[in-house]
């Protein structure tokens, strides 16, 4: 299974240090796992296999194909990583103003919404008309 995992985190380019961190485990518990010290949870191979689409089973055993099953990544997909990946890089003191500034948003859009709920036409900056419909 080690060799599974190292094989994992090659693929994925990162080194060991941010391989751990993107999974949610500490460096140094992780280091151990990986040099046979700490036996490896099954949380951790859960967040292995969820976060770089790799089937359990393979990870586990090796049977099966490694990844799970091709799914379509829209672009809109790719934004919400990078937003995701921006947001987890910020101090907490920003990430709490960012987050009560998307509820104002989230609140603000709502109104809109009610109050226009057909069709909203906003003029963009430089005069690049954008409609959303509802």
């Amino acid at each position: 299974m080690l060799d599974r995992i190292k094989k994992i985190i090659e693929l994925s380019e990162l080194t060991r240090r941010d391989f751990a961190l993107k999974i949610g485990v500490d460096p140094s518990a992780f280091y151990s796992m990986l040099n046979g010290g700490r036996k490896i949870s099954d949380r951790t191979i859960a967040l292995i296999a969820s976060r770089f689409n790799v089937s359990e089973e393979w990870i586990r055993n090796g049977s099966g194909s490694m990844f799970k099953s091709k799914e379509r990544i829209t672009d809109a997909d790719i934004t919400r990583r990078h937003i995701l990946d921006l947001y987890s890089k910020l101090p907490r003191e920003l990430q709490e103003e960012l987050e009560k500034l998307s509820s104002e948003i989230l609140r603000k859009a709502k109104e809109v919404r009610t109050t226009f709920p057909q069709k909203i036409a906003i003029i963009g900056d430089n005069n690049t008309d954008i409609e959303i419909n509802q």
